[in-house]
């Protein structure tokens, strides 16, 4: 929820394209995926919404093998990783909760702006609400782990929850 605020701010900014674009049209470096057609119908949307429709299961525990976030981590390349996943379903015909999606969200914000996530997020999200207590961890890469990285305290939070339910307005 969190890394979508940001991207949304740096769509409004015309910073990271169309929401109906395959998404791998934001990775060039991965041609070879691009030569299913099934998964070119995966668009920015799908990874917005968790409707991706591929493989992947967080309702293990994390200490399982076998939990989606703990693969795409110990992956050689956790946007390779994410993206190709095994299709099980039509792209925005079920939510499943997809951390990976996450982390192909914040990598958009981080292409797009030309700045890393946490810098963005910095300047237009948190600095705005006076959010000044912010952590987030990163991987081996230096990455930020988008989809569980982020340290607020919970009074934050709730100012992100309020800016939510007042659509944006602060």
């Amino acid at each position: 929820s969190i890394v979508s605020l940001p991207y949304g701010i740096a769509h409004a900014q015309g910073q990271v394209g169309s929401l109906d674009r395959p998404l791998l049209d934001a990775f060039p470096e991965f041609a070879d995926l691009r030569t299913e057609p099934a998964r070119m119908r995966i668009l920015v949307k799908h990874a917005l919404t968790m409707t991706m429709g591929t493989e992947w299961n967080e309702d293990l525990p994390y200490t399982d093998p076998q939990n989606g976030e703990r693969q795409m981590e110990a992956a050689a390349d956790r946007y390779r990783f994410v993206l190709d996943r095994p299709l099980v379903a039509a792209p925005g015909e079920r939510w499943n909760y997809n951390g990976g999606a996450t982390a192909v969200i914040a990598k958009l914000v981080s292409r797009g702006t030309g700045r890393p996530l946490l810098d963005f997020a910095q300047e237009h999200l948190f600095a705005p609400l006076g959010i000044t207590d912010v952590e987030w961890f990163t991987d081996r890469e230096g990455e930020p782990k988008a989809a569980s990285g982020l340290r607020l305290r919970p009074r934050d939070l709730a100012k992100i929850g309020q800016l939510v339910l007042q659509r944006g307005r602060w």
